[in-house]
């Protein structure tokens, strides 16, 4: 891995405070000639799916034109821009560009600021570039050049999409809003799926009426097809594969060359069933000058969010303001699923009246209540602002209280958005009714929420009462063990998940150790003990994965980098250490950051296309590559195999129009369901070459395939040069650094804070190839002790850059 120096750290952080995020576009221009920037187009745009639990990966085939611009010539060498936006939890792991039809570059990730000056570098030569950084959370840009006046370039995106689980289904929402920034669109979008063992069945939740047809495609392989265009009819985007998740659990594990990975979805409410029942009476005054919402979105939100809170054992009522006001039944309703979409149905909107009875409503519903139960829960839903003077609220809230027995609760959601009034009372500003529901709800200990104090939805602040009021899952924890191992580096999906409403997953990625038995390494078995409080009531459960039902190859691996990148860009401060973390994670597991870039250049590697998945028959998880003193290794591994005689290992030189070779073979191991993990030395190398290594799959009876996936390796004698990490570190007294050399050449050995400083240097003098152990003792240049805290050791060797991070604790 690539580590970066601290020196480059304030350089991207300056370039990355300039960049202000901006609308869905996308534009051409002449970079050498003009500042004026014209409208592009998006001539051609398909998409490949493929379900990786709890994200869909999405590979985005854009295809862009100057059309909508002044430039139709081919000597106009045009520099395309497309400003775009993803969901805020996805992330950017890949870039292609095509240089003709089959032929492509991949991009490399390289911090912000290289990557940034080699690309206005090549833009002045004219050759070929494109360059993708991430702006700030779910924005991104993405530049090409050359695009003449008269052709076309395509772009390859590879990203993560965010996926919603239900008890079926497991859905995303496309960013087909791409093209609303193309001057013309294309008319139809193709979307390639590729469903597995484990996501089955596809389709679109917002329109039916697509079909997916199997398909052969040169490149794309085979594939379910499904076309969209852009009409109303025609139109979709929250596409879904079918999960069977009745059980309530999802696992699958990922091991790596370096480090293993495992991603566990769980259903809490399978698991947690509620042991006490809840009465709510809900209540909605409306007045149609007051809001933007149409009585329907209200009944339609608050009967979504009941369905996610209440259970067969909770009953519920319904109350709303009319001139004649009546509950919607005589008894309470079981809270049922088939209960609630029967009582509340498309007339309860309807029936709601444009002016507010507030006080009426409260009057009927409280004595009907108060009547009817010992306990419950009464919640109003309100936009409403004409009872909040002082007499007049105190007046209500004495009677509804008068009414009420002791422990009935009351809560209220307001969401006055426009027109509201504003009362004073005793030098107090009061917006609305709120004075009269502080009234109401503080004496019986319920809850209110305020739509303009917190920047809600109506639905946000309606599923944060019901939380409040109806309780969700409190302090769940999800401890996780294997065979033989642990697991550790944990990250929840969405930050911390300890509580969460009923109808939210709980989603865990992490690393884990163990899980090997004779070598072979076995995805499970996984012992997963959840324990937690649902409803205000302690729950704990133990169970055990032994059988590996989600056996394939999904790429934790990317996940978790992706989820920690964004973890640690929302911290609110960030010291330079932290920036250090971020650029080196991103650059060491290829996962875009906002401190990152992907930059493809016409020197880079270049390849055929022949499909957009792997086409060796068997199972390849990963295929990788690590130069050492005098060799470079190959490691691969497979998930199954079936009639595999074996592999022989191909190689040629980059950059000098060599042809495949083959340099070795590895035996298969026929027919295989678990994993398998195989590994090369090639020894016949020289220093300064880079090379390329592909895997040429043989059967048993001869056929052979050659793989898509490319492993290069520029050998270098540095890049055995280690720098190990420190030890003991925290220390107090001092500690040991270790490093090597892997040949003669002038080293350098200091020591600098984080924010760059140099406080001591230890070598500074040419050295011979050799393991090297130096003692620190935590003082500086003058001898004097440092104070606490990080520091960074610097290994500096010919033009490489190592670096360790300790730190002093005394």
């Amino acid at each position: 891995m690539k580590k970066l120096s601290l020196v480059l750290l304030v350089v991207i952080l300056i370039l990355s405070s300039f960049e202000q995020a901006s609308a869905l576009k996308l534009t051409v221009s002449s970079p050498r000639t003009s500042f004026y920037r014209y409208p592009g187009t998006i001539e051609d745009i398909k998409m490949t799916l493929k379900p990786h639990g709890s994200f869909i990966e999405a590979g985005i085939f854009i295809t862009f034109s100057p059309k909508g611009s002044i430039y139709s010539s081919e000597k106009d060498t045009l520099e395309a821009v497309m400003e775009f936006e993803l969901d805020q939890r996805a992330f950017i792991n890949g870039m292609w560009l095509f240089l003709n039809d089959s032929v492509y570059v991949k991009a490399r990730l390289l911090d912000k600021w290289t990557a940034g000056y080699i690309y206005e570098g090549i833009v002045q030569r004219m050759a070929d570039p494109s360059i993708l950084f991430k702006r700030d959370q779910g924005q991104f840009t993405i530049k090409i050049f050359p695009l003449l006046g008269n052709s076309t370039r395509t772009v390859k995106i590879n990203c993560f999409l965010p996926a919603k689980w239900t008890d079926t289904l497991v859905s995303t929402v496309l960013p087909i809003n791409f093209v609303e920034a193309s001057f013309k669109k294309p008319e139809i979008l193709k979307i390639y799926a590729y469903p597995d063992s484990n996501f089955n069945s596809i389709g679109f939740l917002d329109n039916k009426k697509i079909k997916f047809d199997d398909v052969f495609n040169p490149r794309f392989g085979e594939a379910k097809l499904g076309i969209i265009g852009f009409t109303d009819s025609t139109k979709a985007s929250n596409f879904y594969f079918k999960h069977p998740f009745q059980d309530g659990i999802f696992a699958n594990t990922y091991f790596g060359l370096k480090e293993n990975f495992y991603q566990v979805m769980l259903n809490p409410k399978k698991f947690f069933a509620p042991k006490n029942s809840q009465k709510v009476a809900i209540l909605i005054d409306y007045d149609k000058n007051k809001s933007y919402r149409s009585k329907a979105e209200i009944v339609a939100t608050i009967k979504k969010v009941m369905k996610s809170y209440l259970t067969p054992l909770d009953s519920f009522n319904l109350f709303v303001s009319n001139t004649e006001i009546y509950p919607l039944s005589d008894t309470w309703i079981s809270a049922s699923e088939k209960n609630i979409d029967f009582f509340i149905k498309d007339f309860v909107a309807e029936v709601i009246g444009d002016k507010s009875n507030l006080a009426n409503l409260l009057y009927t519903a409280a004595e009907w209540v108060n009547r009817t139960s010992v306990e419950a829960k009464i919640l109003l839903i309100s936009n409403t602002d004409q009872h909040g003077k002082q007499d007049t609220a105190n007046k209500i809230g004495e009677r509804v209280n008068k009414i009420l027995k002791n422990n009935i609760q009351i809560s209220v959601c307001t969401y006055t958005e426009k027109n509201w009034v504003t009362n004073w009372i005793a030098s107090v500003p009061y917006t609305g009714n709120d004075y009269l529901y502080a009234g109401l709800v503080y004496p019986r200990r319920g809850y209110i929420v305020k739509i303009y104090d917190v920047g809600n939805t109506v639905e946000s602040m309606i599923n944060s009462v019901f939380k409040s009021m109806i309780g969700g899952y409190e302090n769940l924890t999800l401890t996780i063990s294997f065979f033989r191992g642990f697991a550790f580096d944990k990250i929840a999906y969405t930050g911390s998940q300890k509580d969460l409403s009923p109808n939210e997953i709980f989603v865990e990625f992490g690393k884990f150790e163990g899980n090997s038995f004779d070598n072979i390494k076995l995805p499970l078995p996984m012992k997963i003990d959840l324990t937690g409080y649902y409803r205000g009531i302690p729950y704990n459960s133990t169970f055990y994965i032994t059988e590996d039902k989600y056996a394939n190859f999904y790429d934790n691996r990317s996940m978790w980098a992706g989820l920690w990148i964004r973890n640690m860009e929302l911290l609110r401060t960030k010291t330079l250490l932290n920036l250090y973390d971020i650029i080196n994670k991103s650059l060491e597991y290829e996962v875009l950051s906002t401190y990152t870039a992907f930059l493809a250049t016409e020197d880079d590697e270049k390849d055929t296309l022949l499909q957009d998945k792997d086409i060796i028959p068997v199972e390849l998880i990963y295929f990788e590559g690590l130069a050492r003193n005098k060799a470079i290794d190959l490691f691969w591994a497979t998930a199954s195999e079936q009639n595999n005689k074996g592999f022989f290992i191909e190689r040629r030189i980059l950059g000098e129009q060599s042809d495949w070779s083959s340099i070795g073979f590895i035996k298969g191991y026929g027919n295989s369901s678990v994993l398998r993990e195989y590994n090369f030395t090639d020894r016949d190398i020289i220093s300064g070459k880079t090379y390329q290594y592909v895997l040429r799959q043989v059967d048993i009876d001869g056929t052979s395939n050659v793989g898509s996936q490319i492993v290069t390796i520029h050998y270098d004698n540095f890049l055995n040069m280690t720098l190990q990490d420190n030890y003991p570190n925290p220390f107090d007294k001092e500690t040991k650094i270790k490093f090597s050399i892997p040949e003669r050449c002038r080293v350098i050995l200091d020591i600098t804070d984080i924010m760059g400083n140099k406080v001591l240097e230890l070598i500074n003098h040419t050295v011979e190839a050799d393991d090297y152990e130096v003692i620190w003792d935590g003082t500086d240049i003058n001898g004097s002790k440092l104070p606490n805290g990080f520091y960074i050791c610097r290994l500096i060797a010919g033009s490489h850059v190592k670096t360790i991070k300790m730190m002093i604790r005394r």
